[in-house]
């Protein structure tokens, strides 16, 4: 079964068993912090917190010490940590591309001191190039619908899909129909916990929850650009890119990312260091087409932003009749973010006509096509069109439809793309 959540905490505590410290990647509102306050709590350690961003003084006092020749003991006090407790402590340091002091001086000298640290960073830079390089990075993204149904405490819910993936089987029409509406309201709240947070406890519309998703992608992108490191006309051209994105997304032909949206002339040389900077940083996904790597798409980081950028901009242009589409669009980008989220190849098809592969999957000596589509009883020859030019290849259909096995072609309900890896053997 599908456990994101949890193997991500393995990966960071193999990494602490190992060398004493490990580096979180995530963009901002993934959770990085909660998340390392939930490490401490689980294995009943105490932590000390920093902030590079906003902890300038207690950095430089931190600096102070280096020089001492009882740092570990004036190092304590700074902390307010008892002296029995100073081995059990786990040091909690944010944001550390925000902070050249802590870069260039106070990491190595902790480092050298066997200190246990947790990191975490939200955007790779020059300072933190080297800290990169010595530690094992973990890479926290958005909640999954699996992290939803867990984090809300509907286990059942994540036993039931697993099994009836395994053995394809069709989960009863009641627990079926819940999911599929679950997982629909899943796709417009979105992945990031503040929205789901609010979302619940506050028993928001999905009308209201706009200004948090807006409030979101503003942040979460000028953060990201604030320390990149990069120049301006390179930060604008990242703006621009994911505006070109949401309108590609909108025109219905999204089939290859398209440079001339952005601008006549435009060619990946131009805009090639923003993507990748993007993509680095986990705000976009790429996913390349599998038979010409000079083509591929570019997805959004999660689902309950895309859905909300996609709604204000089709009103913006007057669009309002592409509800349907823009539902198809987010759900594969979801699918992106799910596949793209762990160790699976995954590229896309298009043919020389109008076929069209979302999501082509190679595992072992296999082949997945996997198609998503909006009707549960549509029929999807792009399918066809792959499986009669490829030999092994096995249709994975994405619906609103029960799980089903016919002949090659395997029927999965969206809302169990996370136990996708079961039908991979």
């Amino acid at each position: 079964m599908n456990n994101k959540y949890n193997r991500f905490e393995i990966e960071v505590k193999n990494a602490l068993m190992h060398k004493n410290r490990v580096l979180i990647h995530g963009l901002p509102g993934v959770g990085k912090t909660q998340f390392c306050y939930r490490l401490c709590k689980k294995s009943k350690r105490n932590f000390v917190f920093i902030d590079c961003e906003y902890d300038g003084v207690f950095l430089s006092k931190l600096k102070n010490l280096t020089g001492s020749s009882n740092f570990n003991e004036d190092f304590r006090k700074l902390c307010g940590v008892m002296d029995s407790q100073m081995k059990n402590t786990i040091l909690i340091i944010e944001s550390i591309e925000c902070s050249a002091l802590f870069c260039n001086l106070v990491y190595p000298f902790l480092r050298d001191l066997g200190y246990t640290m947790i990191m975490t960073m939200r955007v790779k830079n020059k300072l933190v190039s080297d800290i990169v390089k010595e530690n094992t990075v973990c890479v926290l993204r958005p909640n999954s619908f699996f992290d939803i149904l867990r984090n809300s405490r509907r286990l059942q819910y994540i036993e039931m899909i697993s099994g009836h993936t395994s053995i394809l089987s069709k989960l009863p029409a009641l627990y079926h129909n819940d999911l599929c509406k679950e997982y629909e309201a899943y796709l417009a709240y979105g992945g990031l916990p503040n929205a789901f947070n609010t979302y619940i406890n506050n028993e928001l519309t999905f009308e209201e929850l706009k200004n948090i998703h807006e409030a979101q992608y503003i942040y979460a992108l000028e953060k990201l650009l604030e320390h990149s490191g990069l120049d301006d006309v390179n930060k604008q051209y990242c703006r621009q890119i994911c505006n070109s994105i949401l309108m590609q997304m909108l025109e219905g032909n999204y089939y290859r990312f398209n440079f001339a949206s952005i601008r006549k002339g435009g060619t990946l040389k131009i805009f090639g260091k923003a993507i990748d900077f993007l993509v680095d940083n986990n705000f976009l996904i790429k996913v390349e087409r599998i038979d010409d790597k000079r083509y591929f798409l570019l997805y959004f980081y999660d689902s309950g932003v895309l859905y909300d950028k996609l709604l204000q901009l089709s009103n913006r242009i007057g669009r309002t009749d592409c509800l349907e589409h823009i539902s198809y669009m987010v759900k594969r980008n979801s699918v992106a973010c799910e596949l793209c989220g762990s160790d699976i190849a995954v590229n896309y098809w298009r043919s020389d006509y109008v076929a069209f592969i979302d999501f082509v999957i190679r595992y072992k000596n296999s082949t997945f096509a996997c198609k998503i589509t909006e009707k549960e009883d549509k029929r999807s020859r792009s399918t066809d069109v792959y499986a009669n030019e490829n030999i092994n290849v096995t249709s994975v259909i994405l619906s609103n439809r029960n799980f089903e096995k016919q002949n090659k072609k395997i029927y999965i309900p969206n809302y169990a793309i996370s136990c996708i890896d079961e039908i991979l053997v």
